[in-house]
């Protein structure tokens, strides 16, 4: 036969004890008590503790129920959450590991952080906690009314709310504490008096609990399926790098609109949580993601707690600089272009004038130079020969010498070498005005066709020589050359008359 438990003890030490406070740390004394079904169904009005007098509930769950109350002696508006904790059993450790939690609560004074002001047992065994009275709404429900219109949270609301539980978070793991069931119900949103947007509050440090769980034991999984880090899904232990991941699940539903993994089964849940690799939420996101948000949230999800960010505080600077990168972004996207402006026209240099980029490119520009200088030598020449035609004069003839008189021929030739009539002269062209240039050389005289001399020496024959023109101021004439001598040919011999034949012969 098994010996009755004391009916009290300390939820400080487990010491059993039969008065009201702990005789070794002074701390108030619980009873071991069951809590019957309905006992916690408290109506307006009601005292609990004989502090706190009840004005409306403001939820319920597995883990109890959440009242609005008013302390009695200072008017304070508070929340007080009623825990539905079965105590008729030897489970001191629990209600131990629940105090020391619910006492580093109540000194986190971060303003991302819920404050608690107390803690305490209910005349019907429950334990209760008196926190900070909120009025505003949860993150969860602000993700289904969005969900409803096929919207999610933009990158910079989620930046937002994710750097404010961040620091929360910084504060809570420094303190050792864990959440351990960090979730969108667990984050409430409400209107600060300096930030102009929602000021983030955290609640449910290690406390937020159903009441078929052990709140915190080892080897069991504990916690909301859809946030639960690898580690917690394997039961094995957690650290503060569990939470981190827990968070990295809220991003990728705040930017997607849903979580990464779902299923009607819990278990299956926490498989894939366990064993399936985390999907880019780029890939889901509604709005624009940046890369460096993807990163966080990549990160943050990584099944070994290792590859994870080391603490809340380094997880915060890295979604800060996101921050940075996206407006360097939006800069860059919304700068105006830049208008070209032409520059000063300067003659090039030698090494500007062609700079070959290939062998194409030099043989294409040989060429296309070769071709240009044979036609600049070629109007340069055309241009000198028509100076030379219109400003040089041709040199003149010099005077062909008389003619002796041929001899008589023979009557029987004459007929046969009677001199050919003399041809017309050939009328030269008149020259064309002088263009305005300086004297060029005179071109060398050009050489006549039989034609040319036959009528020149007709034309000698008949008219006088005339004077050659006088020559261009600086131009030297060319010496006409000596006349040849023409021997006229020696007359035939006499022949002397044929004989007449005789009779004699």
């Amino acid at each position: 036969m098994t010996s009755a438990l004391p009916d009290r003890f300390c939820p400080v030490c487990g010491q059993d004890a039969s008065e009201r406070y702990c005789p070794r740390d002074g701390t108030a004394t619980v009873t071991r008590k069951k809590v019957e079904a309905g006992a916690l169904d408290y109506a307006p009005g009601h005292i609990v503790e004989g502090r706190y007098r009840i004005t409306g509930r403001l939820g319920h769950g597995g883990f109890g129920a959440v009242f609005s109350a008013v302390h009695t002696g200072t008017g304070q508006d508070i929340a007080l959450k009623v825990l539905h904790v079965d105590l008729s059993s030897d489970n001191a450790a629990i209600v131990r590991r629940f105090w020391q939690e619910a006492q580093m609560t109540s000194r986190l004074r971060h303003p991302n952080t819920v404050r608690v002001f107390d803690v305490g047992q209910t005349e019907e065994g429950a334990f209760y906690l008196a926190m900070e009275h909120l009025r505003g709404e949860t993150l969860a429900d602000l993700l289904e009314q969005r969900a409803r219109h096929g919207q999610a949270l933009t990158e910079a609301e989620t930046r937002d709310m994710a750097v404010q539980v961040c620091r929360s978070l910084q504060e809570a793991h420094k303190a050792g504490l864990v959440h351990r069931d960090l979730k969108p119900g667990n984050v409430m949103l409400v209107q600060g008096d300096e930030e102009p947007g929602p000021l983030v509050k955290v609640l449910d440090f290690g406390i937020a609990r159903r009441t078929d769980s052990s709140l915190t034991g080892e080897g069991s999984a504990l916690g909301t399926p859809s946030y639960m880090s690898p580690e917690q899904c394997r039961g094995k232990p957690v650290d503060a790098r569990s939470d981190l991941y827990a968070l990295g699940v809220m991003l990728f539903r705040c930017v997607t609109g849903h979580v990464p993994f779902a299923d009607e089964n819990p278990f299956t849940v926490m498989f894939h949580h366990a064993e399936t690799p985390v999907p880019d939420p780029r890939g889901m996101a509604p709005t624009p993601l940046s890369a460096g948000m993807a990163r966080c949230i990549m990160r943050a999800m990584a099944k070994l707690p290792d590859e994870r960010f080391a603490d809340a505080r380094e997880m915060r600077e890295a979604l800060e600089a996101t921050l940075t990168q996206v407006d360097e972004e939006a800069t860059k996207a919304l700068a105006p272009l830049p208008v070209p402006v032409a520059p000063a026209l300067q003659p090039p240099s030698a090494a500007e004038v062609f700079v070959p980029r290939s062998r194409k490119a030099l043989m294409a520009g040989v060429m296309v130079g070769v071709v240009g200088l044979a036609a600049l030598a070629w109007a340069v020449a055309r241009q000198r020969h028509a100076s030379a035609a219109a400003v040089a004069p041709a040199p003149a003839l010099a005077p062909a010498p008389a003619l002796a008189p041929a001899p008589a021929l023979a009557p029987a030739l004459a007929p046969a070498l009677a001199p050919a009539p003399a041809l017309a002269p050939v009328a030269a062209p008149a020259p064309a005005p002088a263009p305005e240039q300086r004297p060029a050389e005179p071109a060398a005289p050009r050489k006549r066709s039989a034609v040319e001399a036959i009528g020149s020496e007709g034309k000698t024959r008949h008219a006088q020589p005339q004077q050659p023109p006088a020559a261009p101021v600086g131009v030297k004439p060319a010496e006409a050359p000596p006349p040849k001598r023409v021997e006229a040919p020696a007359p035939p011999p006499p022949q002397k008359p044929a004989e007449k034949p005789t009779a004699l012969d």
